[in-house]
């Protein structure tokens, strides 16, 4: 426990390095515990090492397949891998795991409004629009949701962005 304190205070410091030291450490105590291999992976994510950080989480996904989150981690690392069809198959992955997942919908709808803009396909678009209207309705106040509510209304072909919200 306080190894896991310790890498959690430096996660909270911004000292990546030392935190994902922390997490070998208390990986190599405890082996196989998806608490300590996700939050590895997030660490190395946070410290820009996304290869490390993919490797990380694809071995979590292994051994735990029903952990949404780990899928959604790997969404995310796999967006800034510039993998997009890799990042909506892992987002879709976690949501199907979790259905009320609204981190995970809102990465998906970014994945597909980047697949929209690389491809010009208006469903793309419309998918994406989708997935952050059912995010905001399962998360109002989750954070930087003014800049979701934005990005909707600049991309929303109708003129109440907010339509739809109410599933």
């Amino acid at each position: 426990e306080a190894l896991a304190l310790l890498a959690r205070v430096y996660e909270a410091q911004k000292d990546y390095e030392q935190a994902i030291g922390t997490y070998r450490r208390l990986q190599s105590l405890e082996g196989d515990d998806p608490n300590v291999w996700r939050p590895l992976g997030v660490a190395y994510l946070k410290a820009g090492q996304y290869d490390r950080a993919r490797q990380i989480l694809i071995a979590a996904a292994q051994r735990w397949p029903e952990d949404g989150t780990v899928f959604r981690h790997l969404g995310y690392c796999c967006i800034r891998l510039d993998d997009i069809d890799q990042a909506r198959e892992m987002y879709q992955r976690a949501i199907d795991l979790d259905s009320r997942d609204w981190e995970a919908r809102r990465g998906l709808g970014v994945a597909c409004m980047i697949t929209a803009r690389r491809t010009g396909e208006a469903h793309w678009q419309a998918e994406a629009l989708r997935h952050w209207r059912r995010a905001l309705v399962l998360k109002p106040d989750q954070p930087k949701r003014e800049t979701l509510e934005k990005l909707i209304r600049d991309h929303s072909s109708v003129q109440n962005s907010l339509e739809g919200l109410d599933y």
